[in-house]
């Protein structure tokens, strides 16, 4: 399965947003379906990102969340971090434009 960055950077959000102390059977992420999000859990697992615990049975996986590892929290930031540059390179001529056009009156 293809990697998806974006499902991997909102799994690991709603990892990160699981209330502090309770374990997650099971997680639901809007936009991606149940054996994405499964598929994500998983890679995300086995390389040391999340604490998770899977079960396997009659050809479903089952899992319970426990959060996010310290490397799970790095990735998460590089991942947030990569996404506003790549907006800000696709974007930033816009948004300068609009800055210059509607703030520049104020500070004269």
């Amino acid at each position: 399965m293809k990697i998806n960055s974006d499902c991997i950077r909102d799994v690991l959000i709603a990892v990160e947003n699981l209330p502090s102390g309770n374990d997650a059977m099971g997680l639901s992420v809007p936009g991606y379906s149940e054996e994405e999000i499964a598929s994500c859990v998983r890679d995300l697992h086995e390389k040391g990102f999340i604490e998770a615990f899977f079960l396997y049975a009659d050809g479903t996986s089952l899992f319970n969340i426990s959060g996010l590892t310290d490397e799970g929290r790095q990735l998460l930031d590089e991942l947030r971090e990569n996404k506003v540059k790549r907006f800000l390179r696709k974007n930033g001529k816009g948004i300068l434009s609009f800055l210059i056009d509607h703030l520049l009156p104020f500070l004269k």
